[in-house]
């Protein structure tokens, strides 16, 4: 077939799914239109075991293969049009055939634990049977399945090399599948280009409490384009269809969409016969997967329903963790480098994200992926579980508020600590480094084994790859290029070419140096784990840290962004660009790069934020409908309070509690759209030729770049978070217990490490805890007698002084004083990092910071519940009712306005002096509470169901709540979250504790008002870091 038979088209990939030819493609163009394709594609797994099973895999599927058309393999060299269109129809009839032929070949893979070469046997099918072709071959006895239970969306990517919202360029046949695709760009880019989204709102009118627990009825509210309608059940249908068909939108975002709006709106169009398309493919219904419930490490956990599209996009921001904590901007980054479809990432935990990672790089490097885990964790002894299970390290603080104290933290300690260290399950305590007492088990549960009867198997040294990468001819991007801090080379996986002689060793960095020796021979003995007795292999790359190296590296980029402040350019008294003033300049378009004096390594090209007003590539104007704006990547709110915790600004590391604080970084934007009419004239390439007309508009573009890039660096750390427990988890495929002991154990050592090059360098450890240290610099002896000591003021809150004649006063004059801080602190900062080989940074200088009694041991400090206040103003607190979830929200508002009250203050003193301030917020709080005038939503108290609601024996709160569900029809499931109100806590027998609180409930005539005071109170102690007398408060409230 000529290329002038073929077409080519350029856009973004969208959606894919499973289809008749394979696989399914909806492209968004770079000319707006929305295109679907088929793409041909058979999956395949693999089979071990010894040739009497293997002839028994292959006997199964010859009769189904001698039923089928024989299956002729394209090959395009020397052959005839006419030729190749009989070998086009006879694979068209393959696919299309139920029974599919199964084609079989031997090859070899590597196992995982081993890295030896290992025959296995090839299967390959259709997708429709592929699930079923696995089925068949597990039943037979021997034979071990790998790569078989991997979605086969994600197969296509990982084999393809593509990724969703990857820029893609397609070259189309003339019947209309897909000849070839590639990406256009990389998942490892960082100023990367976006599709335009048409996106719909849908949410449920009312309180905002679950509407699947009872109501009254729900309207339906839809958003577009920055205007919101409200549909009432009469109309609701036909509405709707008219706006699906008017907008076409790309995405439906909705809130409790996947267990109430799209399961009744669907129940409603079957009862009206109405038909409702909410998919772009015409002929698939809406995919639909129950809910359950599950028990894992001692919790229920429940599974939420999911309803999915077909070429349309459907998200819950209720059911999607992802986009809750970062956003549309984190959600659409971890599907780039996962290459897991949109809707099933939303679903799912960061977790199976990293997990797709590792997935994807074994598939690249040839590894074999087991069905289920079989390394069992080693046997230890009682002495050497609990020496090597230890976890991390924490020092306890004493109670109290401290003075003039810094936070510094390392960057993704754990793993970083994997990366420099080489730890991954088939690293940790390997047969091919010497003192390994682990060699002759290992051996035993490698895949080599089950097949050592084959003489190739005995020989030694026979295919063993020491350095995948190396023998496969991919070439090493560092040392030429600068990774930060991490120094172990980046390999680009699908660059080929012949290696220089210097490329034939393996660097490592351990402890932030370079090793002496690179190879193999020169190190006999794996590297030594501190204080369990584990080894680290020294002769091959882990699988592990190679998937976390450019992760770390791109979050570290990331995060440099949202915390630099570029130069602006020249602008006059009106706002107005100079530069784009004069003639001469306007032929320049007045290019602005927004941050040129960052180093990114080998991304050193300055970046241009997309959507800067200006031309376009291809020098055309917009065309657009007037008052239309562009869209900046929405994220979905509700309120103001849901829309920070939708952004991650809940959860991140600072709260602003500064009055009228500009809290705009990372704020929602909803911003219309063209209608679908108008789409195919605009073109959403990047921009690198900005053009600002106004300071104001230049300003907001590298807000909203900042506030961006914040939200992806929070996603990439959601992540990292969760790669180090998964290397401990029972059922990760590229787990082991004893790589998460070696973590945990380094981490406690480089703790330890930073702690004594601060007491070293006369810093005082006040608090640490895993990879955080808290210190403070400490005066003379003698003054350290006379300015810090323990004291109590009037109110009885203990203070804990730095002495008068170090700290540095800012604003006094004493500029000397702070520079020498500073400089103390560089120093600190960077003979840690040299030492310990992480990268450590200031997380902040407090101007005072509180670390909270425990109550049931007054003495000591509870490790995770402090609060601060920083030098710029800004207040972080960990474990305070402000943020849990458990807690109503009259608790949480009243104790943020306490905070708000503390962060006026500057000293230990006038952190004393402000108790009595506290005390009266607590008691217009309570006597708020005892009027009567407290609203039913701020009494909400959202808890777990731990069984199910019949199985409660004992009349908690929960169970009366959970019943009276119960009794009105709805079972609540073990593990979802159910919002109740306590209306008498003390009740007993059949009395009602608590009520739910469900859409129907706006006020409430009675409430446990003894009970919701006990909640006020101990969350003013929080703060007051002292025991409250409730009858002493009482009296003075009579």
């Amino acid at each position: 077939m000529k290329s002038a038979d073929k077409k080519m088209f350029r856009g973004w990939l969208f959606d894919i799914y499973s289809g008749e030819r394979g696989m399914t493609l909806w492209l968004i163009g770079t000319d707006g239109r929305r295109v679907r394709l088929e793409a041909p594609y058979r999956p395949s797994f693999f089979v071990a075991g010894t040739n009497y099973v293997l002839e028994r895999v292959k006997g199964i599927f010859r009769q189904r293969n001698e039923q089928a058309p024989s299956y002729a393999p394209r090959n395009t060299q020397d052959v005839t049009r006419d030729t190749q269109h009989v070998i086009r129809n006879t694979e068209h009839a393959i696919r299309n055939t139920p029974h599919a032929p199964v084609s079989f070949s031997m090859t070899e893979q590597r196992d995982f634990w081993s890295g030896r070469a290992v025959p296995v046997l090839r299967v390959t099918t259709s997708v429709r049977n592929f699930h079923s072709t696995v089925k068949q071959i597990a039943k037979i006895s021997g034979a071990e399945l790998y790569n078989c239970d991997i979605p086969p969306e994600q197969m296509y990517l990982y084999e393809t090399g593509l990724f969703p919202l990857a820029l893609c360029e397609v070259e189309i046949a003339d019947d209309g599948t897909v000849a070839s695709i590639r990406a256009c760009d990389s998942p490892w880019d960082i100023d990367y280009s976006l599709p335009p989204l048409e996106i719909f709102k849908l949410s449920i009118s009312g309180n905002g409490a679950n509407p699947n627990y009872g109501g009254k009825g729900h309207g339906l509210k839809v958003e577009v384009d920055g205007t919101e309608y409200l549909l009432e059940e009469s109309e609701l249908l036909d509405t709707l269809d008219d706006m699906l068909k008017r907008y076409d939108p790309d995405l439906l975002l909705t809130e409790w969409g996947d267990s109430f709006i799209i399961p009744r709106l669907t129940l409603m169009a079957e009862r009206q016969g109405h038909p409702l398309s909410l998919n772009r493919e015409p002929k698939r219904s809406t995919a639909t997967r129950r809910g359950s419930s599950y028990f894992s490490y001692g919790r229920i956990i429940y599974r939420a329903p999911s309803r999915t599209l077909f070429g349309r996009w459907h998200i819950d921001v209720e059911n999607s963790f992802i986009a809750s904590e970062t956003g549309l901007d984190g959600l659409f980054e971890l599907a780039r480098l996962t290459k897991i479809p949109i809707q099933r990432l939303a679903r799912t935990s960061p977790g199976t994200g990293i997990s797709s990672m590792q997935l994807d790089m074994a598939i690249h490097d040839g590894v074999l992926i087991p069905w289920r885990k079989r390394m069992p964790e080693d046997f230890k002894t009682g002495l050497e579980l609990l020496v090597s299970d230890k976890g991390g390290l924490v020092y306890l603080p004493k109670p109290g508020v401290y003075e003039n104290v810094m936070e510094i933290d390392f960057a993704s300690m754990y793993p970083a600590i994997m990366v420099n260290h080489n730890i991954s399950p088939e690293t940790i305590n390997c047969s091919c480094c010497e003192g390994n007492h682990h060699d002759e088990k290992l051996s035993q549960d490698s895949v080599g084994a089950n097949l050592s009867a084959r003489p190739e198997q005995e020989q030694d040294g026979v295919n063993v790859r020491i350095n995948s990468h190396l023998q496969k001819g991919e070439i090493p991007l560092s040392p030429p290029l600068q990774r930060g801090s991490f120094n172990i080379p980046f390999y680009q996986r699908g660059m080929k070419g012949d290696l220089p002689d210097s490329s034939a060793q393996l660097q490592d960095n351990h402890g932030g140096k370079p090793h002496e020796g690179k190879f193999a021979a020169e190190h006999p003995v794996g590297e030594p784990v501190p204080e369990i007795g584990h080894h680290v292999c020294r002769k091959r790359r882990g699988l592990v840290p190679r998937v976390l190296e450019p992760i770390l590296e791109k979050r570290r980029i990331y995060k440099e962004i949202a915390n630099t402040n570029p130069p602006l350019p020249p602008f006059d008294k009106e706002g107005e660009n100079k530069k784009a003033k004069g003639k001469e300049q306007i032929e320049e378009k007045a290019e602005i790069p927004l941050f040129p004096p960052l180093q990114r390594g080998s991304l050193d090209f300055p970046l241009y934020h997309r959507g800067m007003k200006g031309d376009l590539g291809n020098g055309e104007k917009r065309n657009r409908e007037p008052g239309a704006r562009q869209k900046m990547n929405p994220t979905p709110c509700r309120t103001k309070e849901k829309e920070k915790e939708i952004t991650g600004e809940c959860e991140s590391s600072q709260q602003s509690l500064k009055g009228d604080s500009d809290d705009s970084v990372g704020a929602t934007r909803w911003v219309a759209q063209e209608p679908s009419s108008q789409r195919a004239t605009r073109r959403v390439a990047p921009t690198k030729n900005c053009r600002m007309d106004s300071e104001k508009e230049l300003s907001e573009q590298i807000r909203d770049l900042k506030a961006s890039c914040k939200k992806r660096q929070n996603a990439l750390k959601w992540m990292l978070v969760t790669c180090f427990g998964y290397l401990g988890y029972k059922n990760a495929r590229f787990g082991r217990i004893e790589a998460h002991e070696a973590v945990t154990a380094l981490g406690r050592e480089k703790l330890l490490q930073a702690k004594e090059i601060a007491e070293r360098r006369g810093f005082e450890l006040v608090h640490a805890i895993v990879d955080s240290l808290w210190v403070s610099k400490t005066p003379k002896e003698e003054e350290r007698r006379k300015g810090q000591r323990e004291q109590r003021d009037n109110s009885g809150t203990p203070c804990r002084k730095v002495s008068p004649n170090y700290r540095a006063k800012r604003g006094n004059g004493e500029k000397g004083k702070v520079k020498e801080e500073e400089k103390d602190q560089q120093g600190l900062l960077r003979e840690i990092s040299e030492s310990v080989g992480i990268p450590i940074a200031l997380e902040g200088n407090y101007r005072w910071i509180a670390f909270v009694p425990s109550r049931t041991a007054p003495t000591v400090a509870v490790a995770n519940r402090y609060f601060g206040l920083f030098d710029n103003g800004e207040m972080k607190m960990r474990g305070l009712e402000v943020r849990r979830s458990d807690i109503p929200p009259i608790v949480r508002r009243m104790q943020a306005e306490m905070l708000k009250v503390l962060s006026s203050t500057s000293t230990a003193e006038e952190f004393a002096r402000k108790a009595p301030e506290i005390l009266e917020i607590l008691k217009r709080y309570l006597a708020r509470l005892r009027s009567g005038e407290v609203q039913a939503a701020d009494l909400v108290i959202s808890q777990k169901l731990s069984k199910n609601p019949s199985e409660y024996k004992t009349n908690t709160a929960m169970a009366a709540a959970a019943g009276t569900l119960l009794a009105s029809g709805i079972k609540p499931q073990p593990g979802e979250r159910v919002e109740l109100i306590l209306v008498d806590s003390k009740a007993h027998g059949q009395a009602t504790k608590a009520i739910p609180y469900t859409a129907s409930v706006e006020n409430i005539d009675a409430y446990d008002v003894e009970k919701y005071s006990e909640l006020l109170i101990r969350a003013a102690e929080t703060v007051l870091l002292r025991r409250l007398e409730k009858k002493d408060i009482e009296e003075e409230l009579l």
